[in-house]
């Protein structure tokens, strides 16, 4: 065991930019500044009893963090991490902080410009807590209140896999490689989000379930409503025949998986072709208040929710997804 001072003076050596009361730092366009917190037990398992090494945890939870402002089409620059642990040294702070810089170094290439740790804190706690506030910069910060009526629907990626990886690891099952790599290192869509910036009018990630978090973005744009086509869900091959081999709807999973962490966006139909990235169109923005799928049945959202009910294992949702017809 190393002391609190010991352990702050080889993170310094990390991250020089570390070791005043408080960070120094300058930005050349509007700021945007986001936290969020993870908690043992809530947001993953507890250590030493799943998949998930140290490595994993500090890059999840920082693709986590900067999605946020991959989401306003912004650059993230600074970041602040603050860890609770019971015992900690430095092979544990050094394999924790090798997670986190590897998504940093990912996240300086997309958006050339470097992001760096600059703060944080250290504490102990009886379970590990993760916090992290990240500053970035936009020169027009996309909210979630922007979407219009005949606006079409977007999002990156694919979906589905981290909720039938929760699913699978709850039931005792071995997560092939194609499930394994979505859950422990999601993908980080900095440089998608600056790109969309210039034809999008409203943007959010998928922290909370595709269904969950669209419901954001119509009741901020006005108390909008949706019609998704099922059909052109973005669903692997591999989602489909796992679900199906085990009786599950692949379009439920790809509806309510949340921590995926791709961007689902609201566009002008005029634009779609000067989008330069890989994304799938999937509805269009109505006037009509609350969310549908392409045949008229009204869909009620459902996705993750901190305080639904606390007796699942980590990442559970709380319900399966109300599909009403």
């Amino acid at each position: 065991m190393a002391t609190e001072f010991e352990i702050v003076e080889f993170l310094r050596t990390m991250f020089p930019d570390v070791g005043d009361d408080a960070a120094i730092f300058e930005l050349k366009e509007k700021g945007i500044v986001s936290v969020d917190t993870f908690i043992e037990n809530v947001h993953f398992p507890i250590m030493g009893t799943s998949i998930f090494s140290l490595h994993d945890i500090g890059y999840r939870t920082t693709v986590a963090t900067l999605s946020d402002i991959a989401a306003m089409g912004g650059k993230a620059l600074y970041l602040l991490v603050s860890v609770g642990v019971k015992k900690g040294d430095r092979t544990w702070f050094k394999e924790f902080y090798d997670g986190v810089q590897q998504v940093l170094n990912m996240a300086s290439v997309a958006q050339g410009v470097e992001v760096k740790v600059v703060g944080g804190d250290i504490t102990y706690s009886e379970n590990l807590i993760i916090s992290m506030a990240v500053i970035g910069e936009a020169a027009t910060p996309i909210t979630r209140g922007g979407a219009k009526p005949g606006d079409k629907i977007g999002v990156t990626g694919e979906l589905g896999r981290i909720e039938l990886a929760w699913y699978t690891l709850k039931q005792g099952g071995v997560l092939p490689d194609w499930l394994r790599i979505k859950l422990l290192q999601p993908q980080l869509r900095l440089k998608e989000g600056l790109t969309l910036c210039d034809h999008v009018h409203a943007m959010i990630d998928i922290s909370d379930g595709l269904l969950l978090d669209l419901s954001h973005i119509l009741r901020m744009s006005g108390n909008l409503g949706a019609v998704i086509n099922l059909g052109k869900l973005p669903i692997l091959d591999d989602v489909r025949e796992w679900c199906e081999k085990q009786g599950l709807n692949p379009i439920e999973y790809a509806l309510s998986s949340g921590e995926e962490f791709e961007l689902l966006f609201t566009y002008p139909p005029e634009v779609e072709e000067q989008i330069n990235v890989g994304f799938t169109p999937i509805g269009e923005i109505i006037h009509k208040p609350g969310i549908y799928d392409n045949q008229g049945h009204k869909l009620t959202p459902m996705g993750w929710d901190h305080f639904a009910r606390r007796t699942d294992p980590p990442n559970t949702l709380p319900t399966r997804l109300g599909i009403v017809y």
